[in-house]
């Protein structure tokens, strides 16, 4: 079975997150020298894409530019050495995103539903709706979507 990658167009790429998301992140005794174990599920994701031909680069802090405006060559030189012993070959390594990353696979993302706001996950958000002084659904589907006055027409509650 292909995955969805496989007519990928040319140029496009999927980022994954280094500490946390493809290796274990070492609470304590950071060093950018060194990374973590090798996540396996995430690990064996890597290596189909990689075997499909889809380009897979690492999205790392550990590749943002110091003081001197230049990233540390060292931290990354580990990346693509680790990367070369648990994948089997070196992968980029960066810090920024562009129009090609088709995803982002990274612990620390929350996913949201594009051109909506809304998350992925379902998780519920109350504190958006703190303001509101009522709990009407109606109230809060028009606040959500910015499209209504500042009443609810429910209870006559002034929207702050």
């Amino acid at each position: 079975m292909n995955s969805p990658y496989c007519n990928a167009l040319p140029g496009s790429w999927i980022g994954v997150d280094l500490d946390g998301t493809l290796a274990e992140h070492e609470v304590g005794s950071f060093s950018p020298y060194r990374v973590g174990r090798p996540i396996p599920l995430m690990v064996r994701r890597v290596r189909k894409w990689i075997s499909e031909g889809v380009e897979v680069r690492i999205v790392t802090a550990r590749a943002t530019p110091g003081a001197d405006g230049k990233p540390d060559r060292a931290a990354i030189y580990a990346i693509e050495l680790w990367c070369k012993s648990v994948l089997g070959q070196k992968l980029r390594v960066t810090n920024q995103k562009d129009y090609g990353m088709l995803e982002l696979w990274d612990d620390r993302a929350v996913g949201v539903e594009r051109d909506t706001g809304e998350r992925v996950d379902g998780e519920p958000e109350p504190w958006l709706y703190e303001t509101l002084k009522c709990d009407h659904e109606g109230l809060k589907e028009c606040v959500k979507r910015d499209q209504c006055a500042q009443q609810c027409p429910e209870c006559g509650v002034i929207v702050q």
